[in-house]
């Protein structure tokens, strides 16, 4: 008697498990995006900001600089801080990686003499929106470098996520600041 004849059904049999692909988008895999950093790109990631002002927000944020990502405030608290706010466009930016993050590039206020880290910040940031670039701290010109990448690129494949839902994935662990109570407000002004 064969051995293939005398073989039981097994439901773990592999001929009956085996996948005709060993690749991802066979299942019909997609990636969920849970996290949505912000900050300004790493010196040697090169990065694009969505073109479309859809994804841009003028906005504020608080940075406790305690190692805890930072806040978005609503206007109106923003208002009562103050100077204790940075003023940001945020844009949605992607990485040649596709790493998706917000970047905060400061605001260059009318009634203040911009400074030249800021003025590189902002064409970074501008320039970014039709081109790959990098930039770079250089503390000798107390500026940034800016790098466009000179071979083609293929633009960024960006998720289908409004800005809305980044927004929500960003800041939505307790990190919108909309209320007088807030437990980093409390913290700001030395409480617990």
């Amino acid at each position: 008697m064969s051995e293939d004849k005398a073989k039981p059904f097994s439901p773990f049999d592999p001929a009956r498990l085996a996948m005709p692909s060993t690749g991802a988008d066979a299942f019909g895999v997609r990636r969920i995006i849970s996290t949505i950093p912000v900050g300004k790109p790493k010196g040697k990631e090169w990065v694009r900001v969505h073109e479309d002002s859809d994804y841009h927000l003028c906005a504020a944020l608080l940075d406790l600089e305690d190692g805890d990502p930072v806040y978005l405030v609503t206007p109106d608290i923003a208002a009562a801080l103050g100077s204790e706010v940075k003023p940001v466009n945020l844009g949605a930016t992607m990485t040649r990686q596709g790493k998706l993050f917000l970047w905060p590039c400061p605001i260059i206020q009318s009634d203040r003499q911009p400074n030249s880290w800021h003025t590189t910040h902002v064409a970074a940031f501008e320039r970014s929106k039709t081109q790959w670039i990098r930039m770079s701290s250089d503390r000798s010109v107390g500026a940034y470098n800016i790098y466009e990448a000179e071979g083609f690129l293929p633009p960024p494949v960006w998720p289908e996520l409004s800005l809305l839902k980044m927004l929500e994935i960003a800041f939505g662990d307790g990190h919108l600041i909309d209320r007088d109570d807030h437990p980093a407000l409390k913290r700001l002004k030395g409480g617990l």
